[in-house]
């Protein structure tokens, strides 16, 4: 099989995963930020049913090596480490964002990353370059199929697009031949899957986890000498024919132009990129910004309905039955909504079991109704990249309304470093380190990529202890 055109997708993605290029001290500071991000909440979710269940199993299977489980500080293999670790990045649904694309980079590309630099060993401040080129290759290779469709179609892009991003990061990171990170790029494309089906259950985020387990297998393999067709990307029948629009629709773009995406996307993946606020669902983010807005401002108590308008295919995500499980709730924009007017934020302990059937949640949920609009009700008609607009009916008839377009932790409207350690220091106290060694973690993680720190500290500091100061496996 050849590839159609001459647009050598596999072989473009390749040869800028092998180009040296060093990020700039933006982009350090970014990853770096990411990876605070994500292993706080793979520490949160320690709490959380999932998180204990894949790395029961996992354990299970008998996994030993060099690379740090985040979650409990056990030493398994890389590939068993991505597949808990990326797990647990996904389980609260509180990792970080594309805001216009749906993916979530760093519960793929961190935990891949981090397991294969930590077990080889590799110098840590290699893994900004390897970040970057995955976050290119995301959305390099989903604006290509193109996303919009992909996930209309009920993919999960995140597991998908996020199987070829981080391969793409370890070919950068472990320096393959272009043959074998090509081999590594048609094994992986076979086993790209996830889809939207699975949205509120344990599977969701497990999908994360087997696409950075997956990425791990296939390069490991091609470096062994494993074969695997080496245009499967682009290939009749290849991934992005069976992923992709329909190949008589799909606009030609030459290997020229991929590349200059792909460039593009590696210097600027952080002006496309969002550190979450909020632990629900990205699609809530909006209608939450302006909620809360409101509610500073007006007595919601008086409240006597409230209504959300978003962008079209804004609700797709999301579900309308009642939540009974907190994965459930965090896909339900009424329960987040009732939620945070309520209460004035939205925290992590906002989904436990017993909020579900708080009294006072559940009544306003009754007077909640959730539409999608091609034009905003409030504000001017255009947008980019989405929109929600939030109105309240006052019992005296007046009504308020309130729009957000960008979600505050967006790059244009990020999250303080104040509010980073915030977020970070909540998560960690939601598993068992203490408030001294969430700042032992936190230390490690902040000096780790410009070579102050080393793994072996970070892994000291992800070893759960308990108060005794004993260790618990």
């Amino acid at each position: 099989m050849e590839a159609r055109d001459g647009h050598e997708l596999t072989a473009t993605i390749v040869e800028f995963a092998l180009r040296r290029v060093v990020p700039s001290a933006r982009i350090q500071q970014a990853v770096t930020r990411a990876l605070i991000d994500t292993v706080g909440v793979a520490r949160a979710a320690t709490t959380v049913e999932a998180e204990p269940l894949v790395r029961q199993w996992a354990l299970a299977q008998g996994s030993t090596g060099r690379a740090t489980l985040w979650t409990s500080g056990d030493l398994v293999s890389p590939s068993t480490a991505a597949l808990i670790n990326a797990t647990a990045a996904h389980v609260l649904d509180y990792d970080d964002i594309s805001p216009t694309r749906p993916m979530h980079p760093s519960a793929v590309l961190l935990p891949a990353i981090m397991a294969v630099a930590q077990a080889r060993p590799t110098d840590p401040q290699l893994i900004p370059a390897a970040y970057a080129v995955g976050a290119a290759v995301f959305r390099a290779v989903a604006d290509e199929l193109p996303h919009e469709e992909h996930y209309q179609r009920g993919w999960h892009t995140t597991s998908t697009v996020g199987r070829i991003a981080a391969v793409a990061s370890l070919i950068t990171l472990c320096r393959l031949t272009p043959q074998q990170g090509a081999r590594a790029l048609g094994v992986v494309s076979s086993l790209a899957a996830g889809t939207l089906a699975n949205f509120g259950t344990m599977t969701k985020p497990l999908h994360a986890g087997l696409a950075a387990r997956d990425a791990i297998m296939a390069c490991e393999l091609a470096e062994a000498g494993f074969t695997a067709n080496e245009v499967a990307l682009e290939t009749d029948r290849g991934f992005f024919d069976l992923y992709g629009t329909d190949p008589g629709n799909r606009p030609e773009h030459s290997s020229i132009q991929f590349m200059d995406a792909l460039e593009h996307w590696r210097v600027e993946w952080d002006t496309d990129w969002g550190i979450k606020r909020y632990p629900a669902c990205y699609a809530t983010h909006r209608a939450l910004d302006a909620a809360l807005k409101l509610r500073a401002e007006h007595d919601v108590g008086y409240a006597r309905r409230v209504t959300v308008t978003v962008h079209p295919e804004g609700l797709r995500p999301l579900r309308t039955e009642h939540p009974q499980t907190s994965n459930e709730a965090k896909f339900t924009m009424s329960f987040v909504i009732a939620t945070a007017l309520l209460a004035g934020e939205l925290r992590l302990r906002d989904f436990d079991k017993e909020c579900l059937t708080d009294p006072s949640v559940l009544d306003l949920m009754t007077k909640i109704t959730v539409s999608e609009s091609k034009i905003p009700p409030l504000g001017p008609p255009e947008f980019d990249g989405g929109f929600a607009v939030v109105s309240l009916e006052m019992a005296d008839g007046q009504t308020v309304r309130e729009r957000a377009d960008v979600t505050h932790g967006d790059s244009r409207s990020p999250l303080t470093d104040s509010e980073l350690r915030a977020k970070f220091i909540d998560c960690c106290s939601q598993s068992d380190l203490s408030s001294s060694q969430a700042e032992e973690l936190s230390a490690a993680l902040e000096t780790l990529l410009v070579g102050q720190s080393t793994f072996d500290q970070l892994h000291h500091a992800l070893t759960v202890r308990v108060e005794s100061g004993g260790m618990r496996p």
